[in-house]
């Protein structure tokens, strides 16, 4: 009997390490994990940036083209075309934010 008990003492102690190290495994990758995605989100949020940089530089780059020529109608053409631009992108930005929650939840 004393045997069977230091047995299953003895596997009691084994499962007890197992577990502790598939805990500490489990750690490490969590923190793996939340790691890659600060980086990726700054990295999204890089992209977001940059994009938006470039989206009010051609913006603006077209605001002075306009100025330089076109009538009054195909002013109001363009003007209807980077609402629609702006819609869009704001459509975009929303998408991408969407996305970097989704993941985030994923990973939490």
């Amino acid at each position: 009997l004393k045997a069977k008990i230091v047995e299953i003492e003895e596997r009691e102690a084994k499962l007890n390490k197992s577990v502790a190290e598939v805990e500490d495994q489990l750690a490490v990758r969590r923190k793996e994990v939340e790691h890659e995605l600060e980086q990726k989100k700054a990295g999204v949020q890089k992209e977001c940036a940059e994009k938006e940089e470039s989206i009010v530089k051609r913006e603006k780059d077209i605001a002075e083209k306009e100025e330089r020529d076109g009538t009054l109608a195909e002013r109001e053409i363009k003007a209807k075309q980077k609402e629609d631009q702006v819609a869009e992108r704001e459509q975009h930005v929303e998408t991408t934010k969407k996305d970097v929650e989704e993941r985030e939840r994923k990973m939490a």
